[in-house]
């Protein structure tokens, strides 16, 4: 998940979505228009369950927070969402709920395209596959040996090392720039080779091997770019060509592509929101880096391709080549596969992957061990948490045991004082900024421009206090205060990673 915007004044959403506006069920034909099946028997029934109650990472035992997807679209100010669930092998359901656009109001439908954001990357590893099964292209090549139209700059990190697809998949070829900001629609957008040597207009730093390949595992969007230049010059074709001729189209994705949309095509593509609720300026952003962020989709087509990569896994028919998916889904660094994040060791049995663009939100997942899995797609910022909900709910129905939530009982702590703790921090290095906010009778945090996640009290003692996140069990942030109680700064996630944040607000007492 990466570059996220800055929120502008608040548009009123409360109209849009107070009343759900749920997509009719697909025709009945083996494959309809939008790409999605017949609902499942016991569709109607499970989607109100869902519907009506969503889970947090963290439940807390007296927390009486209304969590219908109503009123969690409503609070976190996402618009829209499209949802589609596996099960028994099948997509056993797709829905949109809300609005794709909430100056127009048109609804979210099964049909309706959003940005998929870093869901891209998945599929374009399959492109990979597809290239090597044909022999073009080996997992473990030297890419410099590959490469015909732009070369890698020389590096002193790749005298002990090499890049090869399989590390560039994994986010271990040591290639610099995490994650792209996209382009606003009045802006100019980069070529390819701008963007690889990070010329103007591209907005972020050339692409470089900064580590020697193989040795660390770090989220690497420049290195899917790197990764899509070299599936050009090994295919000699366009990469939004070659991914629509061997995998969007054999997966049966027809309302999923790569290319570059406009807001003036008459066409069902949701618009992206941010923070605070209102619209994306010029309805959203473009990203020229595609292999990393441009896929446009609809959760019922990549549920598709979920399926696909599942019955692959298996041995099953499937479109794919069953060997080098099960390869895929092999650990390649701890939690990483090719192109996914695989949860379990040392036999992983379930992938995944989220999606994070400014606007738009997105999430992956499909079962190994079973056939089961969820697609939630959304076109607000807000949508990291509201997916992070949807999918333990349908967990919670579908009795996924691993994805139920934690439950948990927070401390009290006096609300004056906590409520103290509000301001802003900025890390001693200047490398971050964090936001605690006091509102609806508890404290929200984030780094600085991302939505804010509910945080509660875990462990009090004399110098400090820890608080955990509902949207997220593992995290956790430690108020540090001094002999009178005052406030004095932070510490975000694990101290080794983070140095102690100063607050910039006056110091409360806590």
């Amino acid at each position: 998940m990466r570059a996220m915007s800055r929120p502008v004044p608040f548009l009123l959403l409360s109209a849009a979505v107070s009343t759900l506006t749920v997509a009719a069920p697909a025709s009945a034909q083996s494959r309809g228009p939008d790409g999605c099946r017949t609902d499942a028997p016991d569709a109607a029934t499970r989607i109100a369950r869902i519907t009506a109650r969503l889970y947090p990472s963290v439940l807390l035992t007296r927390d009486t927070t209304s969590r219908s997807l109503e009123a969690r679209m409503r609070a976190l100010k996402v618009p829209g969402v499209s949802i589609a669930v596996i099960d028994g092998d099948r997509v056993a359901w797709s829905r949109g709920f809300g609005v794709r656009d909430t100056s127009t109001r048109a609804p979210v439908t099964t049909a309706t395209r959003f940005q998929a954001a870093s869901l891209s990357k998945p599929i374009a590893a399959l492109g990979v596959l597809r290239l090597v099964q044909q022999g073009r292209l080996g997992l473990d090549d030297d890419v410099r040996t590959r490469l015909r139209t732009w070369q890698m700059p020389a590096s002193p990190f790749l005298d002990s090392g090499r890049v090869t697809p399989r590390l560039l998949l994994t986010h271990r070829a040591g290639i610099a720039v995490s994650g792209f900001a996209g382009y606003a629609q009045t802006d100019a957008v980069p070529t390819l080779r701008q963007v690889l040597d990070g010329a103007a207009p591209a907005n972020h730093p050339a692409l470089r091997v900064v580590r020697t390949p193989g040795q660390v595992n770090a989220y690497s969007g420049g290195g899917y770019t790197v990764m899509e230049q070299v599936m050009e010059d090994v295919s000699g074709a366009r990469f939004v060509d070659l991914l629509q001729r061997e995998v969007l189209t054999p997966l049966g994705m027809l309302r999923s592509t790569y290319a570059t949309l406009s807001p003036s095509e008459r066409d069902d593509i949701a618009r992206g929101h941010l923070a605070s609720g209102a619209q994306v300026p010029g309805a959203w952003r473009t990203h020229p880096e595609h292999a990393a962020a441009s896929l446009w989709t609809t959760s019922c087509d990549y549920a598709n391709a979920v399926l696909a990569m599942q019955r692959a896994a298996r041995g099953a028919t499937s479109p794919l080549p069953a060997a080098l998916v099960r390869e895929m889904m092999t650990l390649q660094a701890p939690t990483q596969g090719i192109g996914v994040g695989l949860k379990g060791a040392p036999v992983p049995f379930r992938f995944s992957h989220t999606g994070s663009n400014v606007g738009y939100k997105a999430i992956m997942l499909g079962y190994l061990d079973q056939p089961r899995g969820a697609v939630v797609l959304t076109n607000g910022d807000g949508g990291a948490e509201l997916m992070n909900e949807l999918v333990r709910a349908i967990a919670e129905e579908y009795g996924w045991n691993d994805m139920r939530p934690v439950v948990r009982t927070a401390l009290v702590v006096d609300s004056l004082r906590l409520s103290a703790a509000a301001g802003r921090y900025t890390r001693d290095d200047g490398r971050g900024v964090y936001e605690l906010t006091w509102r609806d009778g508890a404290l929200f945090g984030a780094p600085a421009g991302r939505a804010p996640q509910r945080m509660y009290a875990m462990q009090d003692s004399a110098g400090t206090l820890t608080m955990g996140f509902l949207f997220d069990g593992e995290l956790q942030v430690v108020l540090r205060r001094d002999a009178r109680g005052a406030v004095t700064g932070l510490q975000w996630g694990s101290a080794t990673d983070f140095a102690v944040a100063t607050k910039a607000a006056g110091p409360g007492a806590l």
